[in-house]
């Protein structure tokens, strides 16, 4: 048991020197990060951008509604 938790811990080690080392590497993981939080920021401007012409629409709706029942 005790040999595994060395050998883990020397893989990670190794794995962790060689991700620092490589800029080819880097520029994934940049890029990877840049990228979700890009689509983060564009999926919460879509969710308000629905909510509004969700809201313009049933504003137009309700004016009708109001513009027929009047009549």
């Amino acid at each position: 048991m005790k040999k595994l938790l060395i050998l883990t811990a020397m893989i990670v080690s190794l794995y962790a020197n060689a991700s620092n080392a490589n800029p080819v590497t880097n520029w994934v993981n940049k890029t990877w990060n840049e990228t979700v939080e890009y689509q983060k920021n564009a999926w919460q401007s879509g969710k308000e951008q629905n909510a509004k012409n969700m809201e313009t629409i049933k504003s137009f709706f309700n004016k009708v509604k109001n513009n027929v029942s009047q009549n």
